[in-house]
């Protein structure tokens, strides 16, 4: 009886051993099946990849971006993709394009964008790196359009008073016989739109202005341009006259300098007409009418009245 109990006693202990190696087996297996993560399936849909889309700076002082283009898969035929920005005056991009082969197509390409300075304060701008779509005779490319790129360029223009200097505004003649007179306008800061003043003469027959109308813009605020007015002949002895160039206010889209009353320019115009020095002066009694009028006559070194 007691050798029966011992007996089965072990071959309890074997088959419980047994069952462990075995389950102790099983739960290795699980363990590896577990942390094993399979390849990803190779790309096989054609992909221009363009890395960063969002979140680039440009500054206007020279500061630049870069973010690389990439193809997914290898073309058949080179794949071409035109880049562009869309506002240049803020950002320029370099290259303009992009060749992919069947040699290069994994290889990152690297585009760069350099912040351009306006000269305007127009604070921090928005613009955009255009990828046009591909061309390709392969047909899983051509016509594809990757992603554009969105980039800020970052202002560095110090805020200046919108002012329209007028220089000189007095001391200026001119003369009836033709003698002209200048002076020069400018901006004080670069506008955000094209700015309009009109100028005028106060008395056209006295003096008149050429032109009737400056226009300055971002490109020309800091160029001076000169207006010049001609004096005229009233054939009056009139003396020296004085008369004004009024500038009226500026019109413009900019806020800034819309509506802004330049200075206007004094001038004066110097007479050349004279008065006529009489010489002989008779009358004659047989120039008396019936009416009891008397013609005169005289005679000047001007003419004969």
């Amino acid at each position: 009886m007691g050798y029966k109990i011992k007996r089965l006693a072990f071959l309890t202990v074997v088959v419980f051993s047994l069952s462990a190696c075995i389950g102790g087996s099983n739960s290795d297996d699980d363990d590896e099946a577990q942390f094993t993560t399979p390849p990803p399936p190779p790309q096989t849909s054609a992909e221009i990849q363009v890395s960063p889309v969002n979140g680039l700076s440009t500054s206007e002082d020279g500061g630049m971006a870069t973010f690389s283009v990439v193809l997914a898969t290898s073309p058949n035929q080179d794949v071409s993709i035109t880049l562009r920005s869309s506002d240049s005056s803020e950002g320029i991009v370099s290259p303009t394009s992009l060749s992919f082969t069947s040699a290069n197509w994994s290889q990152a390409q690297t585009v760069t964008v350099t912040g351009i300075d306006d000269g305007a304060v127009d604070g921090n701008i928005v613009y955009t790196i255009i990828t046009d779509t591909a061309n390709s005779v392969d047909t899983n490319y051509n016509g594809l359009d990757a992603a554009d790129v969105n980039i800020t360029n970052n202002d560095n223009d110090i805020p200046v008073a919108a002012e329209i200097r007028v220089d000189p505004i007095a001391g200026l003649s001119t003369s009836e016989a033709g003698q002209t007179a200048s002076f020069s306008v400018v901006l004080s800061s670069a506008p955000t739109a094209n700015t309009t003043i009109g100028l005028r003469s106060s008395d056209t027959t006295e003096g008149i202005v050429e032109p009737e109308s400056l226009s300055f813009n971002a490109n020309n605020w800091d160029t001076p341009q000169t207006v010049t007015i001609t004096g005229q002949d009233d054939v009056m002895v009139d003396g020296p006259i004085n008369y004004m160039i009024i500038t009226d206010a500026a019109v413009s889209a900019d806020a800034n300098y819309n509506a802004v009353n330049a200075s206007d320019v004094a001038l004066i115009n110097t007479d050349n007409d004279v008065l006529p020095i009489i010489s002989q002066f008779t009358a004659s009694p047989s120039a008396i009418d019936y009416d009891g009028s008397t013609t005169l006559s005289w005679e000047s070194n001007a003419e004969k009245c």
